[in-house]
């Protein structure tokens, strides 16, 4: 999907890992995405690697541990923002 994609625009509810990877596969190609994070009602726009930050903030503690484990949460916000990840996964 990334590969073709333009942008991305995304129905989320903070915990899918799913969506949350089709979010960094388009970061990384240097897209954008709008995400709507269902819990919170709100749209949110993920331009740059630190956006990310944001987004993930609506995540419960065990949806951050679940993504760490299956697709290196912490690992990728890492690579993306350029700094240490401040998540506590």
């Amino acid at each position: 999907m990334a590969d073709r994609a333009e942008f991305g625009l995304m129905l989320w509810d903070a915990a899918s890992t799913g969506t949350l990877s089709n979010v960094f596969e388009l970061l990384s190609q240097g897209k954008k995405s709008v995400v709507f994070i269902n819990r919170a009602a709100k749209f949110q726009n993920v331009k740059q690697g630190d956006d990310i930050l944001d987004l993930v903030s609506f995540m419960s503690e065990g949806a951050r541990k679940t993504a760490d484990r299956k697709i290196r949460l912490g690992e990728k916000v890492s690579q993306l923002s350029g700094f240490q990840s401040r998540l506590a996964v």
